[in-house]
């Protein structure tokens, strides 16, 4: 009857250790996916709002440039000549 117990007694514990290490190949692999799939959509979300941060800044300077053309012929006049321009481009 001992031995029964003893090969009963090994074999409850293997099988607690075979369930033991596939439980935890089993959770490493859910979080190793989880967190490959989590990174990859927070660079995509970070992608997407740098281009959405670009494209509103060029929304903001494109008056500027626009501006600009107005502008750079003044260089190299006196004030007395640029301050005209320069007055009516800064009242709009």
């Amino acid at each position: 009857m001992q031995k029964a117990q003893r090969i009963i007694k090994t074999y409850r514990r293997n099988r607690m250790i075979v369930c033991t290490i596939c439980a935890l190949v089993t959770l490493a692999s859910t979080l190793s996916v989880r967190f490959i799939s989590q990174r990859n959509l927070n660079q995509q979300r970070v992608v997407q709002f740098a281009n959405h941060a670009v494209e509103e800044l060029d929304k903001v300077l494109l008056p500027l440039q626009a501006g600009s053309e107005v502008l750079l012929p003044l260089i190299g006049l006196p004030c007395s000549v640029a301050h005209l321009p320069l007055r009516k481009q800064a009242a709009k």
